[in-house]
């Protein structure tokens, strides 16, 4: 009697698996090659994070009435800066509050900056606030910076940026902006403000 011997079903494997498999192996395989050469463009180009800072600021108007009103016009001299020699960068969605002692008494509406391959440019902004009522803790800031004629305000917000970069496309990224402000009320004169965003 000869025995027939049967093929064991837990020895052959589905061709469906077989095929997952090899997608999955070529997808990994892209993957790693595509982080590689993602890599390689990093270090080659070496891109470096664009940013804005105050150059210098004026205090234009400043006018606090006894009923406790306060209107203000500052001028800003912002430097737009992009020192990648191989990347363009865009700056958009540009809005900057201007606050006393923690209240918003102004906005900075910037419009969208387009810089060239390392290159900057420097622009002035006016910021006026209408006249505002101060509440009674500032009232006695105000007060204070009278008679110390010293007055801080603050430049609080997020810009937008953007790179260009060849293969990669555009990268985007957020930039923070906190910077005090400080003056000497008598002569309208500012007082060191300079100051840097930095990488959200």
């Amino acid at each position: 009697m000869v025995l027939k011997r049967h093929p064991d079903p837990r020895g052959t494997t589905n061709p469906i698996i077989w095929c997952i498999a090899i997608i999955c192996a070529i997808l990994a395989i892209v993957v790693i090659l595509a982080a590689i050469a993602i890599f390689i463009i990093y270090m080659v180009m070496k891109p470096k994070v664009p940013y804005l800072a105050v150059s210098n600021a004026s205090l234009d108007v400043f006018d606090y009435s006894q009923s406790g009103f306060l209107t203000t016009q500052v001028t800003i001299f912002v430097r737009w800066e992009n020192d990648n020699s191989r990347a363009s960068t865009n700056f958009y969605g540009n809005t900057i509050n201007l606050s006393l002692g923690g209240k918003v008494i102004a906005y900075m509406m910037l419009p969208d900056i387009k810089l060239v391959k390392n290159s900057s440019k420097e622009l002035p902004y006016v910021v006026v606030s209408a006249p505002i009522p101060l509440r009674p803790s500032l009232r006695d800031l105000v007060d204070r910076s009278i008679k110390q004629d010293r007055l801080t305000l603050d430049l609080d917000g997020v810009i937008r940026a953007r790179w260009n970069i060849w293969i990669l496309g555009s990268v985007k990224f957020w930039i923070d902006m906190k910077c005090p402000l400080e003056f000497r009320i008598s002569t309208k004169e500012s007082i060191g403000s300079y100051c840097k965003s930095k990488m959200k």
